[in-house]
């Protein structure tokens, strides 16, 4: 790791319930263009990154999107040719490295010296041109221990020139709020913080307005936006599946290319997916790699 190249979790706190009793704000508003500037649901984003390189971490329960967003930003920052480094930490799934050349994969299933060895990478990237893109795995809490280690870790990040993006994967479930939880404890809050809200776990039929109403409810998530946190739909992807099983990546699954194709109504739907990925990040676009 210490040799890093420019390629292009945690949980602990259940929350089946909210514990704290707090009044009901408005909710299941009815959805509304975003313009740039604006958050998903229309509130101001200003903090600007555009200057700055960062460091992503991806945080959040099992199978809640992290790999596909990473998959996405690793292709945008691909395509924009932005030097970036991507850092598996997922100790059980190497799903990353059949879509990403270069992969920094985690060596070792000690917490101890799984928290060395992302020290040192993240020190490799700060002294190199890159960005990276940090896939925590589900549940993980090599970052969290960090943490405890070092709670000035996003501003001496900052210092060294690598801007922290926080990004939370939720669906719909109150316990997916348990990451967030846990590092708000820690008083781990870096102000490009961002509560990604995925769509593809809703159920058949629920509406994207309502659906994650029992979250946006909760004390923890009221309290992460009131604190300045960007709130983020990501769609949901029909063809997912398909894509996984072909390997291929989401520009040439929209492009027919590949040893097998998809037909055009799965080709329009990626399409489409692709659109609505840039239209609800372009609030944040200055986040990106």
């Amino acid at each position: 790791m210490d040799d890093v190249k420019s390629h292009a979790g945690v949980s602990a706190v259940p929350l089946a319930e909210d514990a704290e009793a707090i009044p009901e704000v408005p909710v299941g508003l009815k959805r509304t263009a975003v313009s740039a500037g604006q958050g998903a649901r229309g509130r101001p984003v200003k903090l600007d990154l555009s200057k700055r390189r960062k460091v992503w971490f991806f945080v959040g329960r099992g199978r809640t999107g992290k790999t596909t967003l990473i998959r996405w930003i690793a292709e945008k920052a691909a395509a924009a040719s932005a030097p970036v480094v991507c850092i598996d930490m997922d100790r059980t799934n190497a799903t990353l490295t059949s879509y990403i050349e270069g992969v920094q994969r985690l060596p070792t299933v000690d917490d101890a010296a799984g928290v060395q060895w992302l020290q040192r990478g993240l020190d490799a990237i700060a002294r190199s041109d890159a960005s990276a893109l940090v896939d925590l795995g589900g549940g993980d809490t090599i970052l969290m221990k960090l943490v405890e280690e070092v709670s000035s870790l996003a501003g001496m990040l900052g210092e060294e020139g690598l801007e922290v993006v926080l990004a939370y994967l939720l669906g719909t479930q109150p316990d997916d709020l348990s990451p967030l939880a846990t590092f708000t404890e820690l008083a781990f809050a870096p102000r490009a913080t961002m509560l990604v809200l995925n769509e593809g776990l809703l159920g058949p039929g629920v509406p994207v307005d309502t659906g994650f109403d029992v979250l946006r409810r909760h004390s923890v998530f009221r309290k992460a936006e009131a604190a300045g946190a960007a709130i983020v739909h990501f769609p949901r992807l029909g063809p997912a599946a398909e894509i996984e099983r072909r390997r291929v990546h989401f520009a040439q699954a929209r492009d027919g290319q590949g040893p097998a194709p998809l037909g055009p109504f799965d080709r329009a739907r990626i399409r489409h997916w692709l659109n609505r990925m840039d239209e609800e990040f372009t609030p944040i676009a200055s986040w990106m790699p």
